[in-house]
């Protein structure tokens, strides 16, 4: 798998030489393959987690940030360590959310004491490749780009922003859209060498199913208003 763009030292972001324009991707390259085989688990997390009808209140919120934290601050730090040691061509440590949570939470009324006691998810995703690491960052920088329509609910209905609780769903700011090309474009201009796209494609969905279980687990505090059917995993 040729991860490295031409004239791209590895760990730099190469945000500002990539086109403006969205490229759409190869046959065979990474980027299609993972768009045509995580589609059924990106569908099904987006239905069984319906944001929008369980994010009723501050209360509903502030839960969900805390389970959020428990996921993303042990699985960036996984995702981070794998990047430095396979070169990724990407500023990971920049693409950090965790010290978001942790900002609006503290907005929100939680120490740091309390935060440290938060429960963290232990079954993440294995990503000892290049390939499996860029099945999981596929996720999580798909997952930030959705985060804007969330973002404007929050300010629409709860009267939260950037400042006062909001700046995980708003990471990236106005250059969320960059951000995002960024990762398209390397994963448009690489193709998986054989028994790659495996490793790719199995991170990528064990990722979606990371998000799944834990933010859906029976008893999680933010699903204790919706119906046990629906908070709980099949």
């Amino acid at each position: 798998m040729d991860l490295q763009p031409p004239s791209i030292a590895p760990g730099t972001d190469v945000a500002s030489q990539t086109p403006t324009a969205a490229h759409l991707p190869a046959v065979g390259s990474s980027l299609a393959l993972l768009r045509q085989h995580t589609r059924i688990e990106h569908a099904r997390l987006e239905d069984r987690l319906d944001i929008f009808t369980r994010l009723q209140g501050r209360d509903e919120y502030r839960a969900l940030l805390i389970r959020m934290y428990g996921l993303y601050d042990p699985l960036e730090a996984r995702l981070l360590e794998a990047g430095h040691r396979h070169a990724l061509p990407l500023d990971l440590a920049a693409r950090r959310k965790a010290p978001l949570l942790e900002r609006d939470l503290a907005v929100l009324g939680l120490d740091p004491v309390a935060r440290a006691a938060i429960p963290r998810c232990a079954a993440l995703p294995v990503l000892d490749s290049a390939a499996a690491a860029l099945g999981c960052l596929y996720v999580l920088e798909g997952a930030t780009l959705g985060g804007q329509l969330i973002a404007r609910h929050l300010d629409r209905h709860l009267g939260i922003g950037t400042d006062t609780g909001g700046a995980f769903f708003t990471a990236y700011g106005e250059r969320v859209g960059a951000m995002w090309r960024t990762v398209c474009a390397v994963l448009a201009a690489d193709t998986c060498a054989p028994g790659e796209e495996e490793a790719m494609i199995g991170a990528a969905r064990a990722t979606f199913e990371a998000f799944e279980a834990w933010l859906l687990q029976a008893g999680a505090p933010w699903c204790t208003a919706v119906p046990a059917a629906i908070a709980t995993p099949s």
